[in-house]
């Protein structure tokens, strides 16, 4: 079972805040929501404090209300339509992001949940207030069981129908497993966290067997294409939070065109590639080198690119436009170097090749931060070897997870 493993993603704990009071924004349930999402674990926080200003939750509660009144004004089954679009809202401050979408279970208000694919399952922070609901138990089934999510709560495991407040058509899955908390995780909060990434094998509950990614749970749509919004809509690279949901996930009956797919390295606790080359500018680095058995892991929220480089190899002459390291960093990090500069990655599975390139000169100059964070030791990296391709490269690429067949691919934005 990968569970410590899986001490990953989440947000940055939606919590509004009024001279350190919480603010209960919009109608029952959505504001506890909001402030029950975990903080980031693949990447920092997007904000230091971990607070947000109550006005931006505020925003966030009414995209939630807005888009769950669409939802329920709209006629037609998923079954008649060969895609789904999903909105996701983006929350941004100091160069980083994340990525929240509306789940809606038993009828109740919907719950903004972290969209994370550096976990693999559906964990809701309030089993107390699903179980509530009119004909729970006739519609739901509980696992007799108590046992502890990914991160570390409480929690109870449920099946049964989990609705989406999707922008073309009513969807649900009918018979999707998730967690839900009945108690605080490590952090001391609830968790409120999508896991949409893929890993093989899947974790596993004894006696239960295993937990998966929820779109798994679903027969008809077996593509999952990630695409952000432009950067100056997503990004804030200053302590202003920004809010916006003009992203989407679309799920896809059958897989579109003009992604280079890569089956997913397996026996990994996050959904990862083989990154076969990192290069800053016109330099070739010569990263990962003879690093064993690097991986890159593949995280849609976040910020630069982070990089382990125990060899020190992005320590020469060559490194340039060296920028001021980020304050969040934090002491867990060492011998890191920092750069807004051009970078290009490469993954490589021994049959083909995919690469991209980071550039960052041709956006507003607001939402123009660090391109690459290259440490000795990386602690976003959990002392595993190779990675993270930061959220910045979500912003440059539309991905595509491959449920079914354990592939992620990308596809360049142009």
């Amino acid at each position: 079972m990968l569970r410590r493993a899986f001490l990953v993603g989440g947000t940055a704990g939606l919590v509004a805040s009024t001279s350190g009071a919480s603010a209960q924004i919009g109608p029952p349930g959505v504001a506890d929501h909001l402030s029950a999402t975990p903080r980031a674990r693949l990447h920092p926080p997007i904000s230091t404090s971990r607070v947000l200003p109550a006005e931006s939750v505020a925003q966030l509660a009414a995209l939630t209300l807005d888009r769950f009144a669409l939802t329920t004004a709209m006629g037609g089954p998923a079954a008649s339509v060969g895609s789904v679009s999903i909105p996701i809202s983006t929350v941004s401050a100091s160069g980083n992001f994340d990525a929240l979408i509306d789940v809606i279970v038993a009828g109740l208000a919907p719950v903004p949940t972290c969209f994370d694919t550096g976990n693999s399952c559906l964990v809701l922070p309030y089993f107390e207030k699903i179980s509530s609901a009119p004909n729970f138990l006739a519609r739901y089934k509980v696992w007799p069981e108590v046992v502890e999510e990914p991160f570390g709560a409480r929690a109870r495991l449920v099946r049964g129908a989990v609705a989406f407040s999707a922008r073309n058509v009513n969807y649900a899955i009918p018979d999707c497993v998730f967690y839900a908390c009945i108690g605080l995780n490590g952090r001391g909060e609830r968790t409120a966290n999508f896991g949409s990434g893929i890993v093989s094998p899947w974790p596993q509950v004894p006696g239960f067997g295993e937990i998966k990614m929820p779109f798994l749970y679903d027969r008809q749509f077996k593509f999952v294409e990630i695409n952000m919004a432009a950067t100056k809509d997503v990004v804030s690279s200053t302590a202003a939070v920004r809010v916006n949901d003009a992203s989407e996930i679309t799920l896809h009956r059958s897989e579109p065109n003009g992604f280079t797919m890569f089956k997913i390295l397996p026996g990994k606790p996050w959904m990862a590639l083989k990154p076969s080359a990192v290069n800053l500018g016109d330099w070739k680095t010569g990263w990962p080198g003879d690093i064993e058995d690097p991986i890159a892991m593949i995280d849609t929220g976040g910020g630069p690119v982070f990089l382990s480089d125990p060899k020190n190899v992005f320590q020469n002459s060559h490194w340039n436009n060296n920028a001021k390291l980020p304050e969040w960093l934090t002491s867990a990090s060492h011998d890191c170097h920092a750069t807004a500069a051009p970078v290009s990655v490469e993954f490589s599975d021994g049959s083909q090749r995919f690469s991209y390139a980071i550039d960052t000169s041709a956006w507003p100059s607001s939402v123009r931060g660090l391109t690459l964070l290259a440490c000795k030791s990386c602690e976003f990296m959990f002392g595993w070897p190779g990675m993270n391709i930061g959220g910045i490269s979500a912003l440059f690429n539309s991905i595509l997870v491959d449920v079914d067949g354990q592939r992620v691919g990308f596809k360049a934005k142009t």
